[in-house]
């Protein structure tokens, strides 16, 4: 019988897991990394049966995890694709441990240079002139954009691309890496 993450309540609460958690365990030593194994629980116990197989998937999910957060959370969706195909013996673990490997760099950099050093900048320029053009009485109106704009638009950033890299999976990630797309998309970034 074929596994697979059919009920879309646990691919959100995944991406959930990853959004509220990916720094609530940040270390030096660890960076994400429990935050990537927290997000991808929900998964492991939707898609493994048996003890043995959920312990060797966690194991695969407890190596060193870093990336821009927003952006990153492509990896995570890719990965959830590549679980799927996992259990399904349509993958190795291997090859998901390579994958995941393999994009942490690319999502790293071009995550700091568009959300970190564009988006953020562009946001916080924008909410500071409406504080600026206010009266001083109502300056806060600014901060109240940005704190409202900014985990809107997080949250829309990160939910399409992880659920664009599980539709994607390793199908679309090979190609896209294949033709150079993902080197020519970083280069541009850096």
């Amino acid at each position: 019988a074929s596994r697979g993450l059919g009920d879309v309540y646990k691919r959100q609460k995944s991406f959930r897991n990853w959004a509220y958690g990916n720094l609530t365990c940040f270390s030096q030593e660890h960076m994400q990394t429990f935050g990537y194994l927290c997000a991808m629980l929900p998964l492991v116990e939707e898609l493994y049966d048996t003890k043995e197989e959920k312990a060797e998937a966690l194991e695969r999910h407890i190596t060193l995890f870093n990336t821009e957060a927003q952006v990153g959370s492509i990896c995570n969706g890719i990965v959830c694709g590549m679980e799927e195909a996992n259990a399904n013996g349509q993958c190795t673990p291997e090859v998901i441990n390579s994958v995941k490997v393999a994009l942490i760099g690319p999502t790293s950099a071009i995550g700091d240079s568009l959300w970190v050093a564009t988006i953020i900048p562009i946001m916080l320029t924008i909410c500071l002139s409406i504080a600026q053009g206010m009266q001083p009485s109502m300056a806060w109106i600014g901060a109240a954009v940005y704190l409202i704009a900014y985990p809107v638009i997080t949250c829309i950033l990160s939910r399409k691309l992880f659920f664009f890299g599980y539709k994607s999976g390793l199908e679309g990630m090979s190609s896209f890496m294949a033709t150079g797309k993902m080197d020519i998309l970083t280069n541009t970034m850096n």
